[in-house]
This record gives structure tokens, C-alpha cells and sequence, in this order.
């Protein structure tokens, strides 16, 4: 066990990391506290000195995660490229994220209903303030005439649909193809011209 000083902030996300590994690798309810300060080389009261309680740590965790993926939207988002580059970035990091954490994405799916109200309520914040993102890259698209006009509050909503399904397919479906980057791209394809033929009205 390790004994050297960390800093509090380096600490908390030592803890948060080695718990997401602990989570994901044994399940919500049968993960143990000493477990995770196993994983994190600390002793179990320094878990409980940063989280009052398991379930207060898997909410952390939560946060912690849609924090880094929507700062990597975000930034993805402002990035100055063309609608179809950022909708492929939009898909590939969400499948990189889903794919890099696929156990956690299993476990949220399966300890969702344990969150609790007000967790619930921050998850549709975040999902908002994605919404948002997307639409303002639409609403770009459309002013540099990159797409017709459209409802830009509906095109935001079937994109973050397909996101979600997809990203489903990936965590959860054997068949599902292994690179987030093909199917990013096979899928802003799709998004932008359709599936009709070309051309047809």
C-alpha cells in the first residue's frame, strides 16, 4: 500500500478510476469498498474520507465519465470542419467512449433505477446540453448551406437517437462491427443522404 502524499484532486481520481475497474469487473452490489481502495493502493478509510458511501462513489463515477465524454463533444463540436466531419466525430467518440467502457456502460444500463431522482435529473441536463451542441452545429450547417433547411430541434433528436442506438448495438450486440471509426463514418453518411436512391424526390 502506497504511502506517498498525493495531491486531493490526483487522489479523488485515483479513487474514481480504480473504482470504475471494481464496478465494472464485479458489479455494483457485490463490489466491495476494500476492493476498491485495494485497486487505488489506499487504505479503505481514505475511500470513505473522499465518498461518504458505495452508492455516493458509483453516482461520482457517473459524473466523472459524462464529464470527460462531454467535454470531448464539446470540443469536437467547435471544432471549424465541415457538418460531415463533426457528425463522424460525434459518432466516433461516442463509440470509443461505449467501447473503451463497455463494462461501466453495461453496469449503468443494469444500476440505472439505483440513481436515484436528482441523478436522473443531472443525466437529462447533460443530454440537454448535448442537444444543444448538436443543434447549433445544424443550425451552422444550414447558414453555410451545408444542409437544407430543416427542424433543427428534430435533426438534433434523431441524431442523438441513432447515437443511442448504435452505441447499444456496440455494447451490447456480439455482431456489431469492432471499429468505432467505420461505423462513425457509415453512419454520418447515412444520416446525411438518406437511404433512398439518389435523387429521388
Amino acid at each position: 500500500m502506497t504511502t506517498e502524499r498525493v495531491p486531493l484532486e490526483e487522489r479523488r481520481k485515483q479513487i474514481l478510476e480504480s473504482a470504475i475497474h471494481v464496478f465494472a469487473q464485479k458489479g455494483f452490489h457485490q463490489a466491495l469498498v476494500e476492493e476498491i481502495a485495494a485497486e487505488a493502493g489506499i487504505g479503505k478509510g481514505t475511500v470513505y474520507e473522499y465518498f461518504p458511501s458505495k452508492k455516493e462513489l458509483f453516482r461520482e463515477i457517473v459524473k466523472y465519465a459524462a464529464g470527460i465524454y462531454l467535454d470531448a463533444i464539446a470540443t469536437s463540436l467547435a471544432a471549424p470542419t465541415t457538418v460531415k466531419e463533426k457528425l463522424s466525430e460525434l459518432f466516433r467518440i461516442h463509440l470509443e467512449f461505449l467501447s473503451k467502457h463497455r463494462d461501466m456502460a453495461r453496469l449503468l444500463v443494469m444500476e440505472y433505477p439505483s440513481l436515484g431522482g436528482e441523478m436522473y435529473e443531472w443525466l437529462v441536463e447533460q443530454r440537454r446540453q448535448v442537444t444543444q451542441l448538436v443543434e447549433k452545429m445544424l443550425a451552422q450547417g444550414i447558414s453555410r448551406r451545408e444542409l437544407r433547411p430543416i427542424d433543427q430541434g428534430l435533426a438534433a433528436q434523431v441524431i442523438l437517437g441513432a447515437q443511442g442506438a448504435v452505441g447499444s448495438w456496440v455494447v451490447f450486440c456480439a455482431d456489431a462491427p469492432s471499429s468505432p471509426v467505420a461505423i462513425a463514418t457509415d453512419t454520418a453518411d447515412l444520416l446525411l443522404r438518406g437511404i433512398g436512391h439518389e435523387g429521388e424526390k
